[in-house]
């Protein structure tokens, strides 16, 4: 009896306690959300629309694969409401002006290509751009000089230095380490396995980088030559010794307007918005705009067109958030597919491959839609490369950037044998009693027998082969001419369109109204896909477990640096034969 009495008292303790770490909870979320509401500021006339690019950019708002611990409503805007907000601000009599602060490390040059056309239209309205900051990357820079004027610190730095490629080599670690990797691929230029096997870039690897970034590089310099009135050559010249590093020196090449503090940029708005000195500037920063402008929905027409976004790496399971699962996409495409109101479809891919299986996956489904007779048109971002181009290739119309990454059409599988590791370093060692010699095929700790070596290879070169064959019939094109331009070899959308992997430069507008055109749709509404939980919703997930908590934290811990760790975090969701990029690219 006196033990009964001692659990009922516990459990009696435990119960109470959780309930009021319930009630707290729901308190501070409670508290959290009015101070959210509090805190937001109204758009008033004469205001100055603030962009810092502050946080991550996904393609589409909240479309995040880790988010960090945030009671309030703030959203990780995307880059397709980016855009549709600073249209909406050159229309929006309140707003006088934007005003450019890029604080992320550094944003990629095809968001920044998209982010340009939207302000070059803001432009178009009449109203002002100024670009600031403390520092300016490269790519912050190249943001900026589509603004009327572009101001730095007076002890602040600029970077404009040109592009690299940065690629982590594994080859002596793992020798040091007695770890045997056993590597496999098809395509000349398929690098991903480098890193296992080699301390350097192959030649071709990097023939097929330098002719990319010197591509990127060059719509760069075309467009800041434009903006800011330098001759490329000169622009170029300023590049290879990093000149602008001396901010006086930036700004008699014309590569700044100014050097001036914040109290002086204050006054610069304040005159352009046609305000007294006494008068307050009415800041208005883009989480603030997003929540009274941002969350308007269409319901002007009866048939639907389907934005469906695929970001983030492609693998297997039934995630959704910065990631390309092809569970969830399968279930996601059917969906759509049996929407009899949708009657078309545009995937906005940024991805740079992953899984095969995945991506097999998802490209059925892709398919079936198609078999259903509705048309499907792909928009490609950053990358829509190996896994990525694999799931686009059949699409109806491709439309990629200037300086999308694409094409990669190769494939690769590693495996590892960790058994001298094992035995040398640790003293771990292994034996066996089989019925048949392929019983201890592909263990991982036993050294790959002719066999074995021979049954990957063919594996690999089957996958490759009906890759080729699906590209070739997606693109109609001879086998054979893909097999030239393939090899795993990375391009732009510019050299895309002159090989035939793509069909016209553009971005998601042009791809809806290719889209629209098909379908022969006058009237239609945007749906878009997928619908992301919101910042509630994702702190529940976190507390019961369902998503992870810790990402967030080493992202912020590890600054520009979590790219790496990213990298290497994901060979460990290597499954079955991969399509993907194995590099960064350093802008």
């Amino acid at each position: 009896m006196r033990q009964f009495f001692k659990f009922f008292t516990a459990s009696c303790l435990g119960t109470i306690v959780g309930l009021f770490l319930l009630f707290g909870l729901l308190a501070l979320i409670g508290g959290r959300m009015i101070s959210s509401f509090e805190k937001s500021a109204s758009v008033t006339p004469n205001s100055v629309l603030e962009l810092t690019f502050e946080d991550m950019l996904p393609e589409k708002t909240n479309n995040v694969e880790d988010t960090p611990i945030d009671l309030s409503d703030k959203k990780y805007i995307g880059l397709y409401d980016y855009d549709k907000m600073i249209r909406h601000a050159a229309e929006d009599s309140r707003i006088k002006g934007i005003l450019l602060r890029p604080e992320m490390a550094s944003l990629p040059a095809s968001e920044v290509a998209v982010i340009r056309r939207s302000l070059e239209a803001f432009k178009e309205s009449g109203k002002f751009i100024y670009g600031y900051g403390k520092f300016l990357t490269q790519n912050n820079y190249y943001l900026c000089t589509v603004a009327d004027s572009v101001f730095l610190n007076p002890v602040g730095t600029m970077e404009f230095r040109g592009i690299s490629v940065d690629i982590t080599y594994f080859k002596k670690m793992l020798d040091n380490l007695d770890i045997e990797m056993d590597v496999f691929y098809a395509g000349q230029f398929k690098s991903a396995t480098e890193p296992f096997r080699m301390t350097k870039m192959s030649d071709a690897n990097r023939i097929q980088l330098r002719a990319y970034i010197e591509d990127v590089f060059g719509q760069m310099l075309t467009d800041i030559s434009a903006d800011r009135h330098v001759p490329v050559a000169d622009l170029r010249n300023m590049a290879e010794t990093w000149k602008s590093f001396d901010p006086d020196s930036a700004v008699t090449m014309g590569l700044l307007d100014g050097l001036i503090y914040e109290d002086q940029l204050t006054d610069r708005l304040r005159d352009r918005t046609g305000l007294d000195d006494d008068d307050d500037l009415n800041m208005v920063d883009a989480q603030d705009y997003f929540k009274e402008v941002g969350s308007k929905l269409d319901f002007s027409g009866k048939d639907k067109v389907a934005l469906v976004f695929l970001e983030g790496e492609i693998t297997v399971g039934d995630e959704s958030g910065g990631v390309i699962t092809d569970d969830y996409y399968q279930k996601l495409l059917a969906k759509i597919r049996k929407d009899d109101k949708i009657k078309a479809v545009v995937l906005r891919v940024n991805s740079p491959g992953g899984s095969v299986l995945a991506s097999e996956n998802i490209l059925r489904e892709i398919r079936n839609i198609q078999r259903e007779g509705k048309p499907v048109v792909v928009s490609m971002g950053r990358y829509a490369a190996s896994g990525g181009y694999y799931i686009s290739c059949y699409a109806d119309s491709i439309f990629a950037q200037p300086n999308t990454l694409t094409g990669s059409i190769g494939v690769f599988s590693m495996i590892p044998n960790l058994g001298k590791f094992l035995d040398n370093k640790i003293g771990i060692t292994f034996d066996t009693v089989r019925t048949t010699a392929a019983s201890t095929y592909l263990t991982g700790v036993y050294s790959l027998g002719e066999d074995e070596k021979q049954l990957m290879q063919k594996l690999t070169d089957n996958i490759y082969a009906d890759f080729l064959s699906k590209v070739a019939e997606g693109r109609k094109m001879p086998v054979e001419n893909v097999a030239e331009i393939a090899q795993g070899r990375i391009w732009t959308g510019r050299k895309a369109i002159e090989i035939g992997l793509v069909d016209k430069l553009g971005y998601i507008e042009d791809a809806i109204a290719c889209a629209t055109h098909m379908a022969k749709l006058d009237s239609y509404r945007i749906d878009e896909y997928p619908k992301m939980k919101d910042p509630m919703e994702r702190l529940f997930a976190k507390i019961t477990g369902d998503e992870s908590m810790s990402s967030p934290m080493i992202k912020e811990q590890l600054g520009s640096m979590y790219p790496y760790y990213k990298q290497f975090k994901s060979l460990h969701k290597l499954e079955g034969v991969q399509a993907r990029l194995p590099f960064l690219i350093r802008e």
